[in-house]
């Protein structure tokens, strides 16, 4: 019961974040942090461009904090500024520090596009850091190499989004938008 209010408030959470922030599209997972609660993460992923970045096409990792019903707690966050991180015809890897909230049950990973493209991901790596200790908290699927692409899921404002598995652009195993 938990997880299907918790799936229902994310499919909400990111129409109505869509709409507000102008992203059109999201993919995800949730993960449970509770015992990592007020330590530092980081989320690693690899982005390929299948068309140029610009002002109006753009991918970045994102992070929301979730509480105990699965709501979510204060704003969601990003990696900084895509053209950062974009190396063109490569296999770009994007990075998201942040602090865990205290009280936080959960995070939903993953990432919010901008724009119409085609993009590949590949490789996402959740860590906490605990000293000088980079401590791994597995994602499932995080190399995109299962036949099902669950346990990640996808919010698509407009038609014509969509995500599948594909072999074209192999890093390890590989997601495209």
């Amino acid at each position: 019961m938990i997880r299907l209010t918790l799936k229902l408030f994310l499919f909400l959470f990111f129409i109505i974040f869509s709409k507000i922030s102008g992203q059109l599209y999201q993919v995800f997972q949730v993960v449970n942090i509770e015992k990592y609660q007020g330590k530092n993460f980081i989320l690693e992923g690899k982005i390929f461009y299948n068309n140029e970045i610009n002002n109006n096409s753009w991918m970045v990792l994102s992070a929301l904090f979730l509480n105990e019903k699965g709501t979510g707690m204060k704003e969601m966050i990003h990696s900084d500024n895509a053209q950062i991180y974009y190396k063109k015809g490569e296999w770009s890897p994007y990075e998201l520090k942040g602090k865990i909230i205290k009280n936080a049950k959960g995070i939903a990973v993953g990432v919010s596009v901008a724009g119409k493209g085609s993009y590949y991901l590949d490789d996402f790596k959740l860590f906490v850091l605990e000293g000088k200790n980079k401590i791994e908290v597995p994602l499932k699927n995080h190399s995109f190499e299962d036949a099902s692409l669950m346990p990640w899921q996808s919010y698509a404002k407009d038609e014509g989004s969509k995500m599948s598995i594909s072999t074209a652009k192999p890093l390890s195993g590989i997601f495209v938008y």
